[in-house]
């Protein structure tokens, strides 16, 4: 091991809670006097947070339940912390991501700085490295797709493992940096300045295929600069932040993946979901449905996935996050829209294995595989070993279905070309009608089709018989001029 990467990791493991505490803890509005996880949440076992959300209307005891129900599912992840000892009380990242602990084993990881900033760099195992390599990880040849990971404001690099780490598992370099307070466009044009560079930890890059992924305020700089840089091919925006729409002057032309939560956690550091006493706007919160609808509108693929239950801070886990799902629905998705539009633009079948995934109606473990984060404890597992960390036991989102991890507040949408196509499959409503008709056969949801046939087959048999009434109709009329014809 070279002096550089002793010492990077020295840091890691020496300085990753300073860090954590002083860079992100407290910039983000979280004082280190917070309530240990738990959050005072009890288990409820009246409230089904994985089956589907029943129907209610606002004004009625049921929709009173149902937004108590959801706010508990959005904080029901408080209820699985307390147990895990390796998980620091005063330091939101997740201790089962300590990127040290894993490199050269799920992925190879650097620190460097690039024009004064902090940076982390993964790359994925190549074949011949990372010889403890997890059964049903892969190996990949360089040279890579790149991603550049961008944090939110208050926020650092650390608190996006979850998604750094996938990525470089699943092929991809990352570059995940600190811009205090906030990334702003100059700081990441330097990080992707830096990738076509000639530094060495740059050099496994393919210098073609680039994605951006942001949070909140990383998110919206991710957008912009996402449509204005013509070296980028696709872009992940989770939960930019509010108000800051994509500019309506910009020439869109990339491919943007919005996600967004139920809640927007106005109240940090307390981050308590709120109730919603009236329907809100079904394309919100607040516009961040603008941004799908001027890709739509510009015919630039797209997609709009609301997570139910999901605060504004379950993109920064561990001790901000309630929601046990939002982290694996957000690998998922983000890897999938990274395989069709940057990796899958010289790989064919990534991009048609992506679309997919993105088109599904139930998870694979695509993002199963890669999750090592804080889920439930297992105490026989812990006893088993004499390693602190083997009580953990991640969440699983393999084989649910996706309409029940979508909110039932806003809609979910989609606008994709399918791999070698020039037509759209387009979605209003993913969540009760799927994301698979032809751009021309789409039609408003209606809650007769929601309920019994999420795919549309039924629309579809009603046209066939309508017109083939038709041509009935037309072939008796062709008839009877006959006949007048003939008398």
């Amino acid at each position: 091991m070279t002096p550089r990467r002793t010492r990077a990791r020295a840091r890691a493991r020496a300085g990753v809670v300073l860090l954590l505490v002083a860079g992100g803890l407290l910039a983000a509005g979280v004082p280190t006097s917070a309530a240990p996880p738990g959050r005072g949440q009890t288990p409820d076992p009246s409230v089904d947070c994985l089956g589907p959300a029943p129907d209610a209307e606002p004004g009625t005891a049921e929709w009173d339940e149902l937004n108590r129900a959801n706010a508990f599912c959005a904080r029901e992840r408080d209820l699985d912390k307390p147990p895990h000892q390796v998980l620091d009380r005063t330091a939101p990242a997740d201790a089962y991501r300590e990127p040290s602990r894993h490199d050269d084993v799920r992925f190879r990881y650097d620190t460097t700085t690039i024009g004064g900033l902090d940076a982390e760099v993964y790359r994925p195992c190549a074949p011949g490295t990372c010889p403890d390599q997890p059964d049903g990880l892969a190996t990949f040849e360089p040279p890579y797709p790149a991603v550049v990971v961008f944090h939110g404001g208050g926020s650092n690099k650390q608190l996006h493992w979850w998604a750094s780490q996938p990525l470089a598992e699943a092929g991809y370099l990352v570059v995940a940096f600190d811009s205090p307070p906030s990334p702003t466009p100059e700081a990441a044009a330097t990080v992707v300045d830096w990738l076509y560079g000639d530094d060495p930890l740059a050099a496994d890059f393919d210098g073609e295929r680039l994605g951006f992924a942001g949070h909140s305020g990383g998110a919206v700089v991710a957008n912009e600069l996402g449509q204005r840089d013509p070296r980028v091919s696709a872009v992940v925006s989770w939960d930019r932040a509010q108000s800051t729409p994509l500019p309506t002057d910009l020439q869109l032309g990339t491919p943007t993946l919005f996600m967004f939560a139920d809640y927007n956690c106005q109240d940090v550091p307390i981050c308590n979901p709120e109730d919603y006493v009236a329907r809100p706007d079904p394309d919100g919160p607040g516009n961040k449905g603008q941004d799908f609808l001027l890709l739509e509108d510009a015919g630039v693929d797209t997609m709009q996935v609301p997570l139910r239950a999901a605060l504004h801070l379950d993109w920064i886990p561990s001790l901000a996050s309630g929601n046990r799902y939002a982290e694996s629905v957000t690998v998922y998705y983000t890897l999938a829209w990274f395989d069709r539009y940057v990796r899958g633009a010289t790989e064919p079948d990534v991009a048609a294995d992506a679309f997919d995934r993105l088109t599904a109606a139930a998870f694979d473990d695509s993002a199963d595989r890669h999750n090592i984060s804080q889920g439930t404890y297992d105490p026989a597992l812990a006893a088993a070993s004499t390693d602190p960390y083997a009580g953990n036991v991640p969440y699983s989102i393999a084989d649910l279905p996706v309409a029940d991890r979508l909110s039932f507040y806003f809609l979910s949408k989609c606008f994709l070309t399918p791999p070698g196509s020039s037509e759209h499959v387009v979605s209003g409503d993913i969540r009760h009608d799927g994301c698979h008709a032809p751009v021309e056969e789409a039609t408003a949801p209606s809650a007769s089709t929601a309920d019994t046939d999420p795919s549309g087959s039924t629309g579809l048999v009603v046209v066939a018989a309508l017109g083939a009434l038709l041509l009935v109709a037309l072939a008796a009329v062709a008839v009877a001029r006959r006949r007048r014809s003939r008398t």
